[in-house]
């Protein structure tokens, strides 16, 4: 079993409404933002499977988890595991 987990803090912006950060792009950046943790966990993924002497990794889930929420920051659990394996020819 390969697995990595990441804690982060994203905001939506002091000072300005819900509706106008997602009507302003924020909401966006922030969808970009956990995509790129969750490809991050992949990649990590793949850099154990390869240390432990893998060559594929099968079974992949990827996890995302709002842990929780603070003057306008929201505290966001991205998380991936899979089984590392070796494929033969």
């Amino acid at each position: 079993m390969v697995s990595h987990e990441h804690i982060f803090w994203s905001g939506f912006g002091q000072g300005v409404g819900f509706s106008q950060n997602l009507n302003g792009g924020i909401a966006i950046s922030w969808a970009r933002r956990s995509t790129a943790e969750g490809i991050l966990r992949l990649n990590l993924l793949k850099n154990e499977t390869i240390e432990l002497g893998g060559n594929a990794v099968v079974g992949v889930d990827i996890v995302y988890k709002v842990l929780g929420a603070h003057n306008d920051m929201v505290m966001l659990l991205v998380g991936a595991k899979g089984t590392a394996v070796v494929v033969m020819d």
